[in-house]
């Protein structure tokens, strides 16, 4: 299990996911192409979309440099510890009384 964290806002990923549809929203949301990723993380676009589509197998420090450069740190987690944050986040984004 990990979870992303960008400022202050953690993103949990669980086991089953589309790792490179992640990649590609997390991309977009960095408001970067493939080309301005591939600059950002020294390789070719190219690489940016074979990882995108899954077809290249991604080793962690290869993950840990790509979401860097989108913004994000990725963070090792129990499954016990990614359900307490994602109460916790859950209880954080509920309006409070004022």
């Amino acid at each position: 299990m990990f979870a992303m964290t960008y400022k202050m806002t953690p993103v949990v990923i669980m086991g089953g996911v589309d790792f490179g549809q992640i990649l590609r929203t997390l991309r977009a949301a960095a408001g970067m192409t493939q080309t301005q990723a591939a600059e950002a993380q020294h390789c070719v676009p190219a690489l940016v979309s074979m990882r995108e589509t899954g077809r290249r197998q991604m080793y962690l420090p290869d993950a840990v440099r790509v979401l860097d450069s989108y913004g994000y740190v990725l963070v090792a987690m129990s499954a016990g510890d990614a359900d307490r944050l994602t109460a916790q986040v859950g209880a954080l984004s509920k309006p409070g009384p004022y």
